[in-house]
């Protein structure tokens, strides 16, 4: 599955989500909240995007949950494809947390993440990350 999003400069990045044939009809929540965190961390601390391509893979097999990289972010399918046939509230929660969470951008942007976070009052990250919903 395919998109794009356009940074608050104007430039185009190419967002890629790539899945199992059978679970394709699940990716569309996960690109939508892609482009929405994409656009809230431009809003939020000023930074955009700073590479042409952003992937995530899904796959059913990935013992890990979730690995992020920059331009790369490797999730089992379970934590980030749903429809509403499969998923909950709390499925739909969950998958927008851990695209919050994902590594858009430089290490300093992490940091600037964790200080806003705990400005916010939301809990550190030892506990349960609270985030606004985008929906």
């Amino acid at each position: 599955m395919e998109d794009t999003f356009q940074t608050c400069s104007g430039r185009d990045v190419a967002l890629r989500i790539y899945v199992e044939h059978h679970n394709l009809d699940k990716a569309d929540f996960a690109m939508a909240s892609l482009i929405k965190s994409m656009a809230w961390d431009e809003e939020v601390f000023g930074l955009e995007y700073d590479l042409d391509l952003f992937n995530i893979v899904a796959v059913d097999d990935f013992n890990m949950g979730a690995m992020e990289n920059k331009s790369l972010n490797i999730f089992n399918s379970r934590l980030i494809l749903a429809t509403p046939q499969t998923a909950t509230d709390a499925d739909y929660a969950a998958i927008e947390v851990g695209l919050f969470r994902g590594g858009f951008g430089s290490q300093k942007k992490g940091t600037e993440r964790r200080v806003y976070r705990r400005s916010q009052g939301w809990e550190s990250k030892s506990g349960p990350l609270k985030l606004p919903l985008l929906w």
